[in-house]
């Protein structure tokens, strides 16, 4: 059984342990094998899940972020689906091998690719959730699965509305969970929590100084979950093994580092002006009644003012906190929105990722309407990786990133040429791909870092020890290993026998692998269209993904 925490660090777990708000949990990371876990690079959910499916990194499995490049062009056509993964999943090869998976809230496992027992998650199109659909009148409960909070509440409510929405739609999966744990065969168990990332994004600071309420709606949510946990401990067959793992970790930013304002800096990103009539299709009324009570008001610019605080950060931390107060009562507001976007055609790079950690070079190698020559973009690549390798924080005047990495130095694999050029690795600053006038902001930033958790607990696993250097691909031929099944051969990661107590049979057993070919089919009805997509994107953008 494999429960997966969405984002959730080993600072947290720290935290709130102590604390006493997740006993069960807290338990098991003091007294079974613990590690932490790298993530992919970016640290991103979709890409993570997809490694930890096919153990392999994501230039063998093709899927590098939560969108995918048009054919040819350097733009985004659609989000991700499994139909993009190009690597045999773990629950392939198990269902291949005659085991019974079920799979519950797993990212990019839709449309289904087996005829598992699958509850699908955020990446899903349209409103089908339950597979097969046969399940719900077997089980009513499955009717009220829903894979994401209501989105006006996840935009536009306080934290606390917030938490409550995330504390119901996890209570039904929770519920379904359970049912299906029960009444239902499996080898193969795989429950994924997504509330730690939905909440942390919007309070992880709070959460991890302990300035959150123990009995808060926030706090609330990890209490939930550490009795959901506790029932599967109490449940749970005394010969299965259970993994915990998070995807990645959670950490606070001092700010955003705005990458394309960079490239435009630097002459290589070009900008055109967003039409006067351009609206962004609101996600609900509300956001539709914010928008035009922010238009009677006055706009005023202040780029220049805004440059000159972010020089001066003690001036624009005593500011900040007062504007915030007083701006609802102002008769105008203060504009840094972007009001022009990249102009791509006319671009040698631009980044156009959730997340932004990574730049694509606009090169006619790959791109139909490419502007650099092989010699071209071998210069420029290098000269970039650099300048941004040097770029200082303005605040701590520290290298702003721990590393910048060419996507050969991470990814391998057939499908590495598909990926982005640069691969930036965050330090004390969040990188974001909005064009704003400014190339810092100074903020609270709450998002994403490198280091999740691996917890193993059973008769199998050591207890008490810590692991080093565990990879987020290590895990799928663990699963493999437990359940007897042969490796394939060109997965990426590998078995850890210090995992295993050194008298346990999985210890000794003999580490078997072999080649597979898995013909991948995919349901016929399952068409996407853009509208699909669009859907998706809002999930995800109210969410706090970007």
């Amino acid at each position: 059984m494999v429960i997966g925490l969405d984002g959730m660090p080993e600072s947290l777990i720290k935290k709130l342990g102590k604390q006493g708000i997740i006993p069960n949990l807290y338990r098991l990371y003091k007294k079974g094998v613990f590690g932490s876990l790298e993530s992919t690079m970016p640290p991103i959910t979709a890409p993570a899940w997809v490694s930890f499916a096919t153990g392999v990194n994501p230039g063998k499995h093709g899927c590098f972020n939560f969108l995918k490049l048009s054919k040819g062009s350097l733009s985004v056509n659609r989000a991700i689906t499994s139909r993009d993964i190009k690597s045999p999943t773990l629950y392939e090869i198990l269902n291949l091998q005659g085991k019974k998976s079920i799979l519950i809230n797993l990212p990019v496992s839709f449309p289904p690719i087996t005829n598992d027992i699958i509850l699908t998650s955020i990446m899903s199109r349209g409103e089908n959730f339950i597979f097969p659909q046969s399940l719900k009148k077997e089980m009513p409960i499955l009717k009220k699965y829903r894979v994401s909070p209501n989105p006006e509440i996840a935009a536009y409510g306080s934290r606390e509305k917030f938490a409550t929405e995330v504390r119901r739609i996890e209570k039904i999966r929770f519920d379904c969970a359970k049912q299906l744990f029960q009444k239902k065969e499996w080898d193969f168990f795989f429950l994924l929590i997504s509330s730690p990332d939905w909440i942390q994004h919007k309070c992880f600071d709070r959460l991890v100084s302990g300035k959150i309420s123990k009995n808060s709606e926030s706090c609330n949510i990890y209490q939930d979950i550490d009795k959901s946990l506790g029932w599967f401990l109490e449940n749970i067959k005394d010969d299965t093994s259970l993994i915990i793992i998070s995807d990645h970790g959670f950490k606070v930013y001092e700010g955003f580092f705005y990458v394309n304002a960079w490239l435009h800096k630097e002459g290589l990103l070009q900008l055109q002006k967003v039409r006067e009539d351009f609206v962004e299709t609101p996600i609900s009324r509300l956001a539709e009644e914010k928008s035009l009570a922010k238009k009677k008001k006055k706009r005023i610019k202040i780029e220049r003012l805004y440059n000159f605080l972010v020089r001066h950060p003690f001036l624009f931390r005593k500011i900040t906190p007062s504007y915030r107060y007083i701006k609802s009562l102002l008769p105008f507001y203060f504009d840094l929105s972007a009001t022009q976007r990249p102009d791509i055609p006319s671009s040698k790079a631009v980044s156009i990722s959730i997340g932004a950690n990574d730049i694509y070079f606009h090169d006619k190698n790959r791109f139909s309407d490419g502007l650099l020559s092989a010699d071209a973009y071998r210069r420029l690549l290098k000269e970039v990786k650099t300048e941004l390798s040097q770029l200082k924080s303005p605040l701590s005047r520290e290298k702003l990133f721990k590393k910048v990495f060419a996507k050969d130095e991470i990814y391998s694999g057939d499908y590495t040429s598909f990926a982005p050029d640069l691969l930036l690795e965050e330090k004390s600053f969040k990188t974001s791909k909005e064009t704003r006038p400014a190339i810092f902001s100074i903020q609270i930033v709450n998002s994403h870092s490198p280091d999740g958790i691996f917890i193993g607990y059973g008769s199998e696993f050591v207890k008490g020890k810590r692991i080093k250097n565990l990879k987020i691909f290590d895990i799928a031929p663990l699963i493999l290993h437990l359940l007897d099944i042969p490796i394939p051969k060109n997965m990426d990661g590998r078995i850890r026998r210090e995992l295993f107590d050194k008298d346990s049979f999985m210890a000794k057993r003999a580490i078997k692998t072999q080649s597979y070919r898995i013909k991948k089919t995919f349901p016929k009805k399952y068409k996407e269209g853009k509208e699909d997509t669009e859907e998706v994107k809002r999930r995800l953008k109210t969410l706090g993904y970007f």
